[in-house]
């Protein structure tokens, strides 16, 4: 075969097959894009789902403020303090508080003391019985009223001697006998007081609680 011949038919060929591939390699490509823009429609008419919205933690409530001793409504805080008139025990002594008197000066057989500018003597009278097995004389160094803030006041040593005519503090009373104590506490000029933590009993185990009505 001439050569001239050959080389035309392989170049026919190549030809050929340069069109087969040029026209698949472009229908391929089209279909792709095709494809790309259908899916691309049906993602714009499928709605976006809406984002969830973050949970709220319902609010915790303000906690009530404490009640102040002594405001309405606040609780009791000696529940058990006996009223005016009814005995409590220091363990020793059953311990009665019968008065309550406010007074700017005390005076007795013996001496008198006065509160100093603005304040006053609070002066409790308290019957006093020895619930021991033996005698007893009282000793009220310990005994002290609480304020309706809390606040505690220590007795008077010297209105207490000006006070004490029967030299209560110094005489023995037998099991069963009572005897009637006047307890001064100097405080500011009408201090609210609201229980008075009374003993017969120098450092002794407990104390009596007694409400202060006046």
């Amino acid at each position: 075969m001439d050569k001239s011949v050959l080389i035309a038919a392989a170049s026919a060929v190549t030809v050929a097959l340069a069109l087969v591939f040029g026209f698949g390699a472009g229908w391929f490509s089209h279909q792709l894009y095709l494809r790309d823009g259908i899916e691309s429609a049906m993602e714009d008419l499928v709605p976006d789902e809406p984002a969830e919205e973050p949970t709220e933690e319902p609010a915790e409530e303000p906690a009530e403020p404490a009640e102040e001793p002594g405001a309405p409504g606040a609780a009791d805080p000696w529940p058990d303090a006996a009223p005016m008139g009814e005995s409590a025990s220091d363990g020793t002594w059953d311990i009665t508080l019968t008065g309550v008197e406010r007074t700017s000066q005390v005076s007795g057989s013996y001496s008198s003391a006065t509160a100093a500018e603005g304040r006053e003597y609070l002066v409790l009278e308290a019957e006093m019985t020895n619930a021991s097995n033996g005698p007893q004389s009282p000793d009220v160094e310990d005994c002290v009223v609480v304020d309706e803030d809390g606040n505690r006041y220590t007795y008077d040593f010297d209105a207490l001697l000006a006070l004490d005519d029967e030299d209560a503090m110094y005489t023995e009373v037998n099991p069963g006998g009572s005897t009637t104590v006047g307890i001064p506490f100097e405080l500011a000029e009408g201090t609210a007081v609201e229980v008075a933590l009374l003993t017969g009993v120098w450092d002794g185990a407990g104390v009596a609680e007694l409400a202060v009505e006046e």
